[in-house]
């Protein structure tokens, strides 16, 4: 067994005796722990917000540009070093983001590169031109790039571990109305041949 599912886990239901809170062990089934104790806590340690519940965005972020899963994977890449906010990072898919850039150590830190270029008329605009790596992170950029992808693929999941039954079910469903289909324009047929 992993080391999560050999510790000890608080029952739903109290000793009738003392009262006490049942320890059993973890189960595979068991929710995650709350990483906070509250939501006061929750807010406290992330600059007065809620932390992002990122298993949500990979739902609801899809759209014509691509999916949610799309959006989190360049999200969880784009972070860089940007001293003039409170977290010491920001995000070029989200700006001003409230929440720490939490694989930092696997990463690296990265710098934004902007430079000025001449816009209409006499106006100077600061374009982005791209993220630099500073210092290396302990996962090269390929593994990095490979662990955010699995970490997007499960966030993915997450958001909805009906979806694999539900699109099966749905091909079987359309296999059935082919079929019925099929029959129902075969009986159409026998109906009607002798009227004229």
């Amino acid at each position: 067994m992993t080391p999560a599912t050999t510790t000890l886990r608080p029952d739903s239901t109290p000793d009738t005796d003392t009262g006490d809170v049942i320890s059993r062990p973890a189960t595979p089934a068991d929710k995650f722990p709350a990483p906070f104790a509250n939501e006061y806590a929750a807010r406290a340690s992330n600059g007065g917000a809620n932390p992002p519940d990122l298993s949500v965005i990979a739902r609801s972020r899809s759209g014509a540009n691509g999916s949610g899963a799309d959006y989190l994977y360049t999200y969880l890449r784009s972070f860089y070093r940007d001293e003039t906010r409170p977290t010491g990072w920001n995000n070029r898919v989200f700006p001003n983001v409230g929440m720490p850039h939490v694989l930092w150590e696997l990463q690296g830190t990265q710098r934004a590169v902007f430079e000025d270029e001449k816009g209409e008329g006499e106006q100077v605009e600061h374009v982005f031109k791209g993220l630099k790596l500073e210092t290396p992170g302990t996962r090269s950029p390929a593994d990095y790039n490979a662990d955010v992808a699995d970490l997007v693929a499960y966030l993915q999941w997450m958001s909805e571990p009906a979806q694999n039954f539900r699109v099966q079910l749905g091909v079987w469903v359309l296999i059935f109305l082919a079929i019925f289909w099929v029959i129902c324009w075969r009986l159409n047929a026998a109906y009607w041949k002798d009227v004229k």
